[in-house]
């Protein structure tokens, strides 16, 4: 108790001082339940003035002007999350937030790494807004809403929900799902997971691909969507943490890396994908810290 109160005081007093760097550091090591949403804001760098909720409801007001034909595809892909038992109470949410997120022009310029559609120069906004479609410059796919999903459970009121999304988005989401030149994307991540995989754990690398399930095929889907929808809520804010502390995304083909080491022994008795999938299908007592730690640094955790 006294070591949270101590940690407690240390990122209020790094709140006051608005250092990010020190904000960072000081969440290498988890940020307190309670202080989330003051840390990730700071961090990212979100700050909700009147402005910014008279854009927001610019944006919203679009939606009742006219429909796109993306916005079907967005509110399917809620309903579809809102089916898990996690997610459901926050469908509304979701909804607004994403709705929001397809109108919003400046998604098609700032994001860290653009899609091919509006990854070109144009003369002024008004010839990209006229150009790319839809307006936030990305094309709505399968699971882009469980991107939002951890976030609903930090804010209650819909601006902060939707600037702090969106800033985590253009800054690390947009690299999940976009294939690009520069670094950090999802191939290079793949090719991260491979290569520490088979560097640490070269017989169970060898024994998925001879058994027909190539670890890139089971980890593909962590990857791409932070493991949303397979960890645990808290465990999902837990990586978080780490991502915004290290301001990386490696930690994640690390983390699928060390859940496959951690269920090694029973994935070598396995003989068939079936199998295989099955020991991993149960993620509910998976810690991301503890894993992270088991992997990376084996011989300082006690065994």
């Amino acid at each position: 108790q006294q070591l949270v109160e101590e940690r407690s005081k240390a990122f209020k007093s790094a709140l006051e001082v608005g250092y990010i760097p020190l904000l960072r550091q000081l969440t290498r090591r988890g940020v307190p339940q309670a202080m989330r949403p003051q840390v990730y804001m700071k961090i990212m760098g979100v700050e909700v003035t009147d402005a910014s909720v008279a854009y927001l409801e610019q944006l919203n007001a679009s939606l009742k002007e006219y429909e796109l034909v993306t916005d079907e595809l967005f509110r399917l892909d809620v309903t579809i999350t809102g089916n898990d038992d996690d997610y459901f109470v926050f469908e509304e949410m979701l909804s607004d937030t994403m709705s929001t997120l397809s109108r919003d022009p400046w998604l098609s310029h700032s994001c860290a790494v653009l899609s091919q559609a509006n990854d070109k120069p144009y003369p002024d906004a008004y010839s990209r807004q006229a150009v790319v479609f839809p307006p936030c410059g990305i094309v709505p796919f399968r699971g882009i809403v469980m991107y939002a999903t951890p976030f609903c459970y930090l804010f209650s009121d819909p601006a902060d929900v939707y600037f702090t999304f969106r800033s985590v988005y253009a800054n690390y989401c947009c690299r999940l799902h976009t294939v690009s030149s520069g670094t950090g994307d999802i191939l290079q991540l793949s090719r991260q997971f491979e290569v520490v995989l088979q560097e640490t754990n070269p017989a169970l690398y060898f024994h998925l691909l001879e058994k027909g399930l190539p670890p890139l095929r089971i980890a593909f889907n962590w990857i791409v969507f932070g493991f949303a929808g397979y960890l645990e809520v808290d465990q999902i804010l837990a990586l978080w943490d780490r991502i915004l502390a290290w301001d990386s995304l490696l930690l994640l083909p690390v983390l699928a890396a060390a859940i496959l080491s951690f269920r090694e022994e029973r994935l070598l008795k396995c003989n068939t994908p079936e199998e295989m999938r099955h020991v991993l299908a149960d993620a509910s007592k998976l810690k991301v810290v503890l894993l992270l730690q088991l992997y990376l640094f084996p011989e300082i955790v006690p065994g």
